[in-house]
Formats: C-alpha cells, structure tokens, sequence
C-alpha cells in the first residue's frame, strides 16, 4: 500500500506547549510530509518536528512576526490563513486553536481538524484578558473586533470533512461555535515518562502552564497566601513581569525548566492546583501520572479528567470553596495506583488509537 501525502497544520510555532505535543504526537502517527503555519519562530519544539520542511504565509515575513509583535498581527490572520497554499497532499490535518481550520485543502485531498478550541478570545473567553496592565484596553479591542472573528471562526469550522475534538467541552464549543458534531480525541500525556518514584512528598503546591489572563494564576497565588502555604509556579507567558510583582512572600517563580526537573517537582509537591476553566488540561495529568493530588475548577475539561477518587473539583468562582478544596486535597489519603491508572487513560498509544480509528472512515 502506498503511503499516502500527509500535511500538518498548526497556527503558528514559537513555543513547546501543549498543543504542540499533540502535534509531535500526530507526526508520530501520521509520517507527514510537509507542516504549514503562519509564523515559525525556528525555536525548537520536538524531535519529531523539527526536521520537516516548513510552509509558512507572509506574515512570516514582516518584523516581529513570530516573537513580541505576533498578538498585535492577529486581525491579519484570517487573511494569512485563505492566502497560505497547502502544499500537494493527499491528507491536511490541521492542529487548531484559532484559525488554521480555515485552510483549504488542495483538491482531491482530506480535512482533518484537531481542535483545542474555536477562537476563545472571539467569545466567552476573553474576559480574563480584561485583567492586568491594558486589560481596559485589550478588552475593548476584543469586543469590537469578536462579531468580526466569529463571523470567519464559524466559515473557517465548515472547511474539515472530520473534526475532532480534545475534550466534550470543547466538543459542545464546536458544536456551538461551528454548527458541527466532533469526535472526542483526548490529547496525548507522556504517561511513560511522567512516573512516580519513592520520594516524600514536601510541603509546596505546584503550578503550572501558560502565564496568560485566561489560566488565572492569581487564585492560585491568593490561595497561597490565605493558607501560608509555598506554591511554586512553572511556566513563562504574557503576565509574567506582572504576577511576579504581585508575588507574595510564598510564591516562588521557576520559569521554565527541563522536563525532569517538572517531573521532580510532580513527585514531590503536595498538590497540583489551577483554578480556571481549560479544554483539557495536560498538565493535570502529568501531575496526575507522578502521584499527585490536583485540584481543578469544576467546569471544563479538566472536570472529565479529575473524577472521584483522584482530585478534588471546586468552584474557582467561590473563594469558600476553594478554601475547603485546598483542605480536602491535603488531608485526604489519596491512593497513587488510582491516581496513575486514571492518567494511563490518556496515554500516546490510547491518542494514536482514536486517531487512526477517526481517520480509518476516510480511508486512511
């Protein structure tokens, strides 16, 4: 059998974040040829990513495209998006979180869509960016220009032949956003490498993620200073700078760090806790994965991840809540061979499994 002519598809490459492990993962399976994105930072993201040929559109071209200045060159996206030849394949999976969906496939050829989610700054996620310096502004900006984003977020959705969705939640977004059923594929979690060993728990809660409006790292700081409880955080993002001025004396802030200092950090930390609604939430199980209790909000992806047994759910909403959460999640005899079995359900193999069952219908 001849292999077929695959290209992947992803928004725009400057960060290893958890889309894009979804992306290696899918490169994995699908052997591509070829991956088209708006912007490509040339930073590297994967083994199995970094050496396929790249297409990307103009925007590439202009300064600062793909670092500080790429959220200012949003409104020119879906421009990019119709402009950006897809190159001869026989399959377009594209990896999607805003408009890469909206590619069109050479003739003849497959879309597929993974989907994290339709535009969220287009609808009800972006009040958190109304937060931190400019967040008047921003907001603002954001909803004069929502009608026009959803207006080319739902004619983007129509392009697949197949969506697939990471999470139910996102699967009813879709179903909202676009007028379309999906296929819930959760994404991949490096179950084989996020492992438990025989270290003692300290005494520290554990974060991490994007730093951005949307993940509200705040609750999680204020928790911490409620409780005089240390909390360590990991990641970078746009309000970086701003939350660690609003640091209180038990937040400590690591940036980013290799993956077995974050596996280190799993294994020993108290807790893993976020407080915001997310499509799924990697990271909840790789917490999950080393032993760890998470607390999570209890909407969104991270509720169909975090059932009995395995975590605490709370109304991030409710400060209340998230006090008696907090001590529930730290006094409770949790088991860490049930915590491991419910990570292990969303191992690599099981996405390479729904994947190929998704894609077997069109031929593939």
């Amino acid at each position: 059998m001849v292999k077929p002519q695959v290209v992947l598809a992803h928004d725009w490459l400057v960060a290893p974040r958890g889309g894009e492990q979804v992306l290696a993962q899918l490169a994995e399976v699908l052997q591509p040829d070829n991956i088209v994105t708006l912007v490509d930072s040339g930073v590297s993201l994967d083994a199995r990513l970094d050496t396929l040929p790249r297409t990307t559109s103009w925007l590439q071209h202009l300064p600062g495209a793909s670092g500080r200045l790429r959220r200012f060159l949003t409104p020119l996206m879906p421009l990019a998006v119709r402009t950006t030849p897809v190159p001869d394949c026989d399959l377009l999976m594209s990896s999607s979180s805003a408009f890469v969906a909206g590619l069109r496939a050479p003739e003849g050829a497959k879309h597929v869509c993974y989907c994290h989610a339709p535009i969220r700054w287009a609808r009800e996620g972006r009040t958190a960016y109304r937060s931190g310096p400019g967040g008047l502004l921003r907001g603002f900006m954001l909803d004069v220009a929502a009608p026009w984003f959803r207006w080319f977020d739902r004619r983007a959705g129509q392009r697949p032949d197949l969506v697939l969705a990471n999470s139910r939640h996102t699967a009813k977004r879709i179903q909202t956003a676009w007028g379309r059923d999906a296929t819930v594929v959760y994404p991949p979690v490096r179950t084989h490498f996020f492992t438990p060993d025989a270290s003692p728990r300290d005494d520290f809660l554990l974060w991490v993620g994007a730093i951005e409006p949307a993940k509200r790292l705040d609750r999680v700081m204020a928790l911490a200073e409620r409780h005089g409880r240390r909390l360590v955080v990991v990641g970078e993002g746009s309000q970086n700078a701003r939350l660690r001025r609003m640091a209180g004396e038990h937040t400590t802030f690591l940036g980013r760090v290799s993956d077995e200092r974050l596996r280190e950090l799993y294994r020993k930390a108290a807790g893993f806790v976020q407080l915001h609604e997310e499509d799924f939430g990697i990271t909840v199980v790789e917490a999950l994965a080393c032993s760890c209790p998470v607390m999570v909000h209890c909407a969104g992806g991270h509720a169909e991840v975090v059932t009995d047994g395995v975590g605490v759910q709370v109304d991030a909403e409710n400060e209340a809540a998230i006090d008696e959460g907090l001590v529930r999640l730290l006094e409770n005899a949790w088991d860490p061979a049930q915590l491991e079995a419910r990570a292990r359900n969303f191992s690599p193999s099981v996405f390479d499994e729904s994947v190929k069952a998704a894609l077997r219908p069109l031929g593939f």
